[in-house]
């Protein structure tokens, strides 16, 4: 890029710099609960875990970090995880109000494995069955 000159001022063009950092969130809801009123008692609050990848792997490894994707359970309940990229004055502001993942980090760590929401024990079978092992994201 070419400096500017204004009114005989020369001005280089400023460079935007690239992010260092690609912050995502993943929110956990419970849209079908089975519960005796059909309501989950976390349903109020922001469940959140924060992930931060460097622009590289993000990008190589987006559609397994951004999307929807639900869990149910035999019982009835079902799961949702949302992911989104934030900044860093959202992230602050999620982490304020954030109640944590309620013992469901496992869901993240299956869709950042494989791209999808597998139990623990269904994940290593899988791993295993396909000879892969869990990219490092």
């Amino acid at each position: 890029m070419e400096n500017i000159v204004v009114n005989g001022v020369e001005y280089a063009p400023i460079k935007q710099a690239k992010p260092r950092i690609i912050r995502v969130c993943f929110e956990l809801t419970m849209p079908n609960a089975a519960s005796w009123n059909g309501k989950w008692s976390g349903a109020r609050d922001k469940h959140y875990i924060f992930k931060e990848f460097p622009p590289s792997r993000f990008e190589k490894n987006k559609e397994n970090i951004i999307g929807s994707w639900d869990y149910r359970w035999s019982d009835g309940w079902c799961a949702c995880v949302e992911s989104t990229v934030i900044d860093a004055d959202e992230s602050r502001r999620r982490k304020r109000i954030n109640k944590g993942f309620c013992g469901y980090g496992w869901m993240v760590d299956s869709i950042l494995s494989i791209g999808k929401i597998l139990d623990p024990d269904d994940l290593r079978e899988y791993l295993d069955k396909n000879k892969q092992e869990p990219p490092s994201l």
